[in-house]
């Protein structure tokens, strides 16, 4: 009897927590605790008045019922506690939303995936990508985030980590990051590309007649950000029109990034304006081309065209 008696305070001990800390029992849990807990004062009294002592199995009952119900107001506090974490599913164990965000990306459907799922669930929701949670962030403001603190980091992937090593600029945060970057603006500045595009051309040239001899195809990446299709910031996303981008000013911060922003704009943007107006430069004034069938982009992960993009390439009679 003395048993039961104390597994009965110890339920309304457990429910008296529970309220305190505005937790609700549900209807079944407290009717289960009620039940049981008479069932185990019934078989008690019946017991005593027939000089029988309780026995293990009547207590062992009334101890397990007793954990079941605990467990269930504690179960009640996290389901509680969980409504502080941003909207969406984290979907099944392991696998999670990456069958799907997968299936996306190999049919070029990506940025879809990606919009539906900022109507859904706004600029910030959990999801779970390959046995991982993980936080999806969208806008201005992610963006900023994502440049501007020094707490935040981005990782490589195991390829480029076993190629590049783990010091590399991409892979550093905070002291690290800016010790390292203001090293490679030394030789990437403008002043010391312009003395660069003349030996480029000549290593370029080197490469093409040893390594390059019959090619005629060429793959080519073509790389975008959410933000820049984001018709809120940019009218008719779809639609080709260099001049929208010609009023740096007229641009939100943070929304048209090719080369990054912040502390982490890339640190060879220069370098890469330069190279490409050189490439530009030599394509137009030395060569015509054409496309010579019809394409279209997989994203597998990266965009890639699912013939090559072959071209004709034609040099210019130049006098």
């Amino acid at each position: 009897m003395f048993f039961s008696c104390r597994s009965t305070r110890s339920v309304q001990k457990k429910s008296l927590i529970c309220n305190s800390k505005g937790v609700k029992e549900s209807a079944s849990l407290m009717s289960f605790s009620c039940r049981s807990t008479r069932f185990v004062q019934k078989m008690s009294l019946i017991c005593n008045s027939k000089g029988i002592k309780e026995s293990p199995s009547l207590m062992s009952f009334s101890c397990r019922s007793t954990r079941f119900v605990q467990k269930m107001s504690l179960s009640k506090r996290k389901t509680r506690s969980s409504k502080r974490l941003p909207p969406g599913s984290l979907g099944l164990p392991f696998l999670g939303q990456s069958l799907e965000f997968l299936r996306a990306m190999r049919s070029n459907d990506g940025r879809k995936w990606l919009e539906q799922r900022i109507r859904k669930y706004g600029p910030v929701s959990k999801l779970n990508l390959f046995g991982k949670p993980a936080v999806f962030i969208h806008g201005q403001a992610a963006n900023k985030l994502v440049f501007t603190s020094d707490s935040s980091g981005t990782a490589q992937t195991t390829a480029m980590r076993a190629i590049l090593g783990d010091q590399t600029l991409f892979g550093l945060s905070g002291h690290d990051h800016k010790r390292v970057r203001n090293a490679l603006m030394t030789f990437l500045k403008p002043e010391s590309l312009k003395a660069y595009v003349g030996k480029m051309d000549d290593k370029v040239n080197e490469h093409l007649q040893v390594y390059w001899q019959g090619k005629r195809e060429i793959t080519i990446f073509w790389v975008s950000s959410m933000t820049q299709m984001d018709e809120h910031i940019f009218p008719e996303p779809s639609k080709f029109d260099p001049g929208r981008f010609e009023n740096q000013a007229s641009i939100p911060p943070y929304s048209f990034i090719p080369f990054g922003g912040g502390p982490h704009l890339c640190a060879g943007y220069e370098f890469a304006k330069i190279e490409t107006l050189v490439t530009i430069h030599y394509i137009v004034t030395q060569f015509t081309w054409k496309l010579t069938a019809d394409d279209s982009f997989t994203l597998d992960p990266m965009p890639t065209p699912t013939r090559g993009l072959p071209i004709q390439i034609f040099p210019r009679n130049i006098m």
